[in-house]
């Protein structure tokens, strides 16, 4: 009788439920294709290999595994409550630009100054050119502004979709008397965050994202002073299988508990620890995978990174004390 409830117990636990092949719903086809979209591009422009690396159209093809992810998670076959309100009042969705930079619209262009076409491109969009006026229509841009230096700065934007922007920026620099090209993204689309009023240690949300590696979809909130990089976050993270068959929900982070900083945040090569009154026997860090990543005592203010790929981290820090407390960070490029 004992093995039979222990065995019932780690069924409920694990809180893994099977249901039918993969399908996309009519919610989240309605509300997630957009998004779909910048989780394809990110592994399109992270992966030089990949086949649609420099193709700048994103093939439906490529957006329906997520979908169908998105979609077994949005099921909620286990009624987690947390679901509901992830796909509902919080409505988390993909930032392009906070955990994963992701260009997909914006193009400044470097003219030389005696470019022949550049005074009726200014004035009109439109330049004479052939080359620059077919990116301009095929791809949707317009000019959002210009400044005249040693070269004419020009700030392209388009609202034609999300398209995969770096293969672009060779067919602009194609153009003669075009001698710089490149891409960013607006610090605006960072705060994406449009579902209810929501709080994190007192701090309203202003971002939120959905990252994934292999088969693990985790769905965060940020807040606290995100246009500088958000210092508090909660997520949760989904295990779902190729086929569909099974979502299982692993595990809630919740920051509220966490007693120290780490800046700068989102950071590229070193962190730093901030709010820690006792003395740090040592670091660890760890994917949201839970798998360690690096492990090392701490012998000055800072954290080396460098050598993680870009995505989300937690750090663990033990005090002398043996004390442990942990603090999510996002890795950049």
């Amino acid at each position: 009788m004992k093995k039979v409830i222990l065995l019932m117990s780690i069924l409920m636990c694990c809180a893994t439920t099977s249901f039918s092949q993969c399908e996309v719903s009519t919610f989240i086809e309605d509300n997630y294709t957009t998004y779909a979209k910048f989780l394809a591009l990110r592994e399109i422009q992270g992966n030089p290999a990949d086949p649609d690396h420099d193709n700048p159209l994103i093939p439906p093809a490529r957006l329906t595994p997520y979908l169908e992810k998105l979609s077994a998670i949005y099921e909620n076959p286990n009624n987690e409550p947390i679901i509901d309100l992830m796909f509902g009042d919080y409505s988390v969705n993909v930032s392009p630009e906070y955990v994963v930079r992701t260009p997909y619209n914006l193009v400044t262009l470097g003219i030389d100054n005696t470019a022949p076409w550049l005074d009726d491109f200014l004035n009109t969009g439109v330049s004479g050119n052939t080359e620059l006026d077919n990116l301009m229509s095929t791809y949707g841009f317009y000019i959002e502004d210009y400044a005249v230096l040693g070269y004419t700065i020009v700030w392209l934007v388009t609202d034609a979709g999300v398209f995969n922007i770096l293969p672009l920026l060779d067919e602009f620099l194609a153009v003669d008397f075009i001698d710089i090209s490149e891409t960013n993204v607006s610090l605006l689309d960072r705060l994406n965050y449009d579902g209810i009023p929501y709080f994190i240690n007192s701090e309203p949300v202003e971002v939120s994202d959905i990252t994934i590696e292999n088969n693990l979809y985790t769905f965060c909130l940020y807040a606290g002073d995100c246009p500088a990089g958000c210092i508090f976050a909660e997520c949760w993270t989904f295990e779902v299988a190729p086929d569909c068959s099974t979502v299982v929900f692993l595990e809630t982070s919740d920051t509220n508990t966490e007693k120290f900083a780490v800046y700068p945040n989102p950071a590229s090569d070193f962190i730093h620890i901030h709010g820690v009154t006792s003395e740090i026997k040592s670091t660890l860090i760890y994917s949201v995978a839970g798998q360690l990543m690096q492990s090392a005592p701490l012998n000055s203010d800072k954290i080396n990174i460098s050598n993680l790929q870009s995505g989300i981290y937690f750090l663990e820090i033990i005090t002398s004390e043996g004390n442990k407390q942990i603090q999510k960070f996002i890795k950049h490029y």
